[in-house]
């Protein structure tokens, strides 16, 4: 990378996401981490799956959001519903990938870890994101870094939390809330 590269790089200003999975309708865990999401300056929230139901919807609507099924949505109808009468999102996949100021993102919900492995493998995102495993992982598989927040609800193996990773820095902050 060339000095003027390097200078552009370093002097862009943050690029702050909130990274949570498996709310398993933990409503007042989910509205004190978004809460501390804000604070923390972040613009984009991606939800790893396992949401919970269609009631945690009006929570989101604030942000602009990446949401993927989990593989335990009660009713995944309603929540993709809940999601389109929002304006937040058209559907509800199991995985997607998105561009965000220039980072190549994936997002899935974690219980198909070929898919994330063949992304993490395949170097074409910068950041992949994913739940399901309930505990917090941050590995780097090449240039690829691969994360899980853990879990804000369901079965508890970990604090309840999420993490805010700024894009830029590759800052990342576990922030964990009462659970």
């Amino acid at each position: 990378m060339d000095f003027d590269a390097q200078t552009r790089l370093f002097n862009r200003p943050p690029v702050k996401v909130g990274i949570v999975a498996d709310t398993y309708d933990n409503r007042d865990g989910l509205r004190q981490l978004l809460d501390r999401f804000l604070v923390g300056g972040a613009r984009w929230l991606f939800h790893c799956g396992g949401l919970g139901s269609a009631n945690l919807i009006d929570l989101l609507k604030p942000w602009q959001i990446y949401i993927v099924a989990g593989e335990k949505e009660r009713d995944r109808a309603a929540i993709e519903a809940a999601l389109q009468r929002a304006r937040l999102q058209a559907t509800l996949p199991t995985s997607l990938t998105t561009t965000i100021e220039g980072f190549r993102i994936a997002l899935c919900r974690g219980d198909d870890m070929p898919l994330v492995n063949r992304w993490a493998k395949s170097g074409e995102f910068d950041f992949i994101f994913y739940g399901h495993a309930l505990r917090r992982t941050d590995n780097l598989v090449g240039k690829t870094r691969v994360i899980n927040p853990g879990a804000l609800g369901g079965p508890r193996y970990q604090s309840r939390s999420g993490f805010l990773l700024d894009l830029v820095s590759g800052d990342i902050k576990l922030l964990e809330v009462p659970g």
